[in-house]
């Protein structure tokens, strides 16, 4: 079985290292990239084989929400699990009518990082 390919985007550079250290540990776990804002995360969609992009939704240049809109229609197989800090109904709701195909609030624990993006990439 291959690797499930990620992004990570973020524009904190300590929480994308930090979820780099912690899934380049994890067996077919592989972290391809990583970005700081939703424009650029975008732009490397274009050279990259990506099959799920871990993203913030608070970014500079092109925020979450805006950067996954565009990601489902022009990539529709790449999964999409946003990391947040916020955990009000509104913003899941708006995440769901947008395709978004996980939500992991940023003080969850490895096993339920690991656990989403195997849910996530097997289609669930």
């Amino acid at each position: 079985m291959k690797d499930v390919r990620i992004l990570l985007v973020d524009d904190h550079q300590i929480i994308i290292d930090g979820l780099q250290s912690l899934l380049n540990d994890t067996e077919g776990i592989r972290v391809v990239s990583n970005s700081n804002n939703g424009k650029s995360a975008i732009e490397l969609l274009e050279v990259l084989d990506v099959d799920v992009i871990l993203m913030d939704i608070d970014m500079p240049v092109m925020n979450g929400l805006d950067a996954a809109k565009i990601i489902k229609v022009n990539h529709p197989d790449i999964k999409v699990i946003m990391l947040s800090m916020h955990s009000e109904k509104a913003m899941v709701k708006d995440l769901i009518n947008i395709g978004i195909d996980g939500y992991l609030l940023k003080n969850s624990s490895k096993e339920e990082l690991i656990n989403a993006i195997e849910k996530v990439s097997g289609g669930g």
